[in-house]
């Protein structure tokens, strides 16, 4: 068991890689009685392209990573929520586009939770008849999304942006993907990326750190270590495939992203945090920029920047419901062009500095916070605790270069409008 002092939040955390190459850490946090845990799959909607273990090139319809965590939760003896909740525990699972974690969060019966947790991910059945049933409920499941204007905005902005990219394709896959999901594909799938060695184990909170490992240790399954899983991607452009998208359906207040394409980080988590930092500097809530546009009614409290990317592709982003596209479009775009010219504000900057600071900070006072902050970034070969130590050593030339990011050729700018008539 390996340890590690994190100074800054007066925290210990406590580590183990296992024979088969599972990872596992422990972060006990003094003063709760709850615990939250994590068993997460560095295996996402991206991974429809790949080699497996035996050196097949195989390539699989959209949606099945998302597919395969619905399976999971079957068991031969009943529903796996059932069992966690007659334990007294929350129990969930999501699907990104990089990873695949389940989760638990509970204060009593926390053994019998983790044992739970370790068993069910490392076991599936997949049948024909079961299969079916899937399709059917995931079928709804993406229509219910397809109906829903924020996630209409959102997917045709990376619809605009990417034109190869399996990151343009909705994490749960189409309506046609899913039906030529069979039980043989998932089955390659979970052998080739279910295995141990390709699992993250988390947990925090009122937790004995050598027991919690020991019981990791007891429940996993599976022999040696293997190497990483090669995944294939698709040459992509660096040029959005197109400047607009535009839709119609039944809001009585339009929607506006705009969104500019990046060739990703590549896990490199100071110019990440670079990124969001330049984004908070331009048009966080404390600017000018916010504060000019929210006066004049150009946009709303629910306005939203972001970057969010994986190992190949990046996304920075902004976003509102707004009464007039159009002001607002004109609006963003002049200031993006202004900031790239003359700069940012280095005061703004400090103080977005000290803020990110604060909030990071804030993680450690949550279970999960901290347990789906630390499980994120390990997927894309990023450290939570690292993150605390660069935060405040990025520069504003750093930030600056981040700007060169918002040009023309790469930007696509989604809107969802009302019905005509």
């Amino acid at each position: 068991m390996r340890t590690r002092e994190l100074a800054r939040v007066g925290l210990t955390l406590y580590s183990e890689t296992f024979p088969s190459g599972m990872e596992a850490h422990v972060l006990p946090l003094p003063g709760y009685q709850k615990a939250h845990a994590t068993l997460s799959a560095h295996y996402g909607s991206l991974d429809s392209h790949f080699v497996t273990p035996e050196g097949r090139e195989v390539e699989v319809p959209a949606g099945i990573a998302h597919f395969l965590e619905h399976k999971l939760f079957e068991s031969k003896d009943g529903s796996v929520m059932d069992r966690f909740s007659e334990l007294g525990a929350f129990s969930n699972a999501y699907t990104n586009f990089t990873s695949t974690t389940y989760l638990f969060s509970a204060t009593w019966e926390i053994e019998a939770c983790l044992t739970l947790l370790m068993d069910f991910v490392q076991s599936a059945r997949f049948t024909p008849e079961s299969v079916a049933k899937e399709q059917g409920i995931i079928g709804q499941e993406l229509r219910m999304y397809e109906d829903n204007p924020a996630w209409r905005v959102f997917h045709n902005l990376l619809e605009g942006l990417y034109a190869r990219h399996p990151v343009r394709i909705d994490i749960g896959g189409t309506q046609e993907s899913i039906r030529e999901i069979t039980p043989e594909l998932l089955d390659i799938c979970y052998r080739t990326f279910y295995h141990p060695s390709n699992l993250v184990f988390f947990a925090a909170g009122n937790l004995d750190p050598e027991r919690t490992l020991h019981i990791v240790g007891e429940h996993i399954k599976g022999g040696a270590p293997r190497g990483p899983i090669q995944r294939l991607s698709p040459d992509e452009p660096r040029e959005a495939l197109e400047g607009r998208k535009e839709a119609r359906m039944p809001v009585g207040v339009p929607l506006f992203e705009v969104g500019w394409k990046d060739g990703g980080v590549g896990g490199d988590l100071r110019k990440e945090i670079a990124t969001s930092l330049m984004l908070e500097t331009f048009i966080g809530r404390s600017t000018p920029l916010y504060q000019d546009l929210y006066a004049k009614g150009l946009l709303t409290d629910r306005f939203a920047p972001g970057y969010f990317s994986g190992p190949d592709f990046g996304v920075v982003l902004m976003g509102s419901d707004t009464q007039d596209v159009k002001g607002l479009e004109t609006a963003l775009l002049k200031a993006v062009d202004t900031a790239r010219r003359s700069g940012l504000d280095e005061e703004i900057f400090r103080r977005c500095q000290r803020r990110e600071i604060g909030e990071t900070l804030a993680l450690f006072d949550d279970p999960e916070s901290v347990a789906h902050a630390f499980t994120d970034m390990v997927h894309k070969g990023q450290d939570l605790f690292e993150m605390l130590d660069l935060l405040g050593t990025i520069s504003m030339d750093e930030v600056r270069e981040r700007l060169s990011l918002l040009g023309e050729e790469n930007r696509t700018v989604s809107v969802v409008l009302p019905r005509e008539g």
